[in-house]
Parts: structure tokens; C-alpha cells; sequence
């Protein structure tokens, strides 16, 4: 089994334990920012995605930690698998620098991202949450 096909199998069988999630629109369409955007450390992420057909395309910017604050710009292309109510994604990460990053996962309601950040032999879950919510409980809502 290639790579990408036990990718998608995996994401698959994990969706099927997830809850459901509900309403109108609800896509990965719109702007995320990463989940310590508001860090005292500085450094931030933000990108904007938009899903045509189940291709998702977006374009972002990271800046790293320091008083430079070296800005990353960034392009992201993937899919969007799966519709309401389960909702994932599969996106890999180019940026500027030449690092590449893929990023695996599920829209959690209509306003979280969580999922797999994987940097080289690097992995760890990251969230992003929908820019312009409000964050109750550490979870973004409208």
C-alpha cells in the first residue's frame, strides 16, 4: 500500500470513532491561526485556505521567535476528504525557508483544526482555530 493510500485509510477508520459535526458550511474554507498565536514567546502562524472541488489551496505567514521575528511566508496545497460531518484534510506546508511540512487531520466544529504536524522525522498534534472566533475553554467559538 503506498504512502498517501494508508494516509487516507488512517484518517478514515479514525474518523469513524469521531463525533459528527453539523450545519451549513462547514469547511476548512476561511482564515486559521495556530493555537499559541497569543504566546508570550512571540512567534505566530496564520494561513488562509480555500476548497474548490476537494482541493484545498491557501497562502499564509509564520514568524519565528526573537526579536527579528523572521517572517516565513508559506503556500499550502492539499484535500479536503470527507464532507458533514466528518470532515478531514491532508495539506502540505511549502515555505519560503524550503522547509516542508505535512499537515493531517479533522475540523473539530465548524472553528478547529487539530491534527498531525509532521516537520522531518518530527511529529506532534497542532491546532489552529478560525480567525475572527472568540476562545472559550481554549476552543474557538463564533
Amino acid at each position: 500500500m503506498s504512502h498517501s493510500a494508508f494516509l487516507v485509510s488512517a484518517i478514515l477508520l479514525a474518523l469513524a470513532g469521531c463525533s459528527s459535526i453539523t450545519g451549513p458550511g462547514i469547511s476548512l474554507t476561511g482564515t486559521w491561526g495556530w493555537e499559541y498565536n497569543l504566546n508570550p514567546a512571540g512567534s505566530d502562524m496564520t494561513f488562509s485556505l480555500d476548497v474548490a472541488g476537494g482541493k484545498v489551496t491557501g497562502a499564509g505567514i509564520s514568524h519565528g521567535i526573537g526579536p527579528a521575528r523572521t517572517p516565513d511566508s508559506m503556500t499550502v496545497i492539499g484535500e479536503q476528504l470527507g464532507s458533514v460531518p466528518y470532515v478531514a484534510f491532508s495539506l502540505t506546508i511549502n515555505f519560503a525557508s524550503g522547509q516542508v511540512v505535512t499537515y493531517v487531520g479533522r475540523l473539530i466544529g465548524a472553528n478547529e483544526l487539530e491534527g498531525t504536524w509532521t516537520a522531518g522525522d518530527q511529529a506532534n498534534t497542532v491546532r489552529f482555530y478560525r480567525q475572527g472566533t472568540v476562545r472559550v475553554n481554549g476552543r474557538g467559538h463564533p
